[in-house]
């Protein structure tokens, strides 16, 4: 699998590398549940794609990726962070942006990690608090 998955304070760190296919996204999948059963919440994510040559995989399979997504029952709002390291990852990241429809994740493409990181930091929405209604 070309990714590796970090926790760091505030979020989940998922550097991609190599080429990116749809197994990869079929396997990050319970990668990222079980990562979200040992911290006790689903987490806040950054993607990072520094080290990324390839993604090989038609744009109807984002798309597919997405309906999953949509259909995930998550107990707390989370926020995803995309930091696009070329055109295609750009593409890619701000497809499946565009197809979030899921109102528990909130999600944005970058130019660079450092706005990513911040925008991930503020607000802490990977609570279940945050799902609280307020007045």
């Amino acid at each position: 699998m070309p990714y590796t998955i970090t926790p760091t304070e505030g979020f989940v760190h998922i550097a991609w590398h190599g080429v990116i296919t749809v197994q990869d996204l079929i396997q990050i999948a319970p990668d990222l549940a079980q990562m979200g059963q040992r911290l006790g919440r689903v987490p806040s994510v950054l993607h990072t794609f520094d080290g990324v040559e390839e993604i090989d995989m038609e744009p109807l399979i984002a798309y597919r990726q997405s309906l999953r997504r949509n259909d995930m029952r998550l107990p707390n709002r989370t926020k995803v962070a995309s930091v696009a390291s070329s055109p295609t990852v750009f593409a890619y990241a701000r497809m499946m942006e565009a197809l979030n429809r899921n109102p528990k994740i909130e999600m944005r493409v970058f130019d660079e990690r450092e706005p990513a990181v911040a925008w991930l930091l503020a607000g802490d929405v990977s609570t279940p608090e945050a799902d609280v209604a307020r007045p």
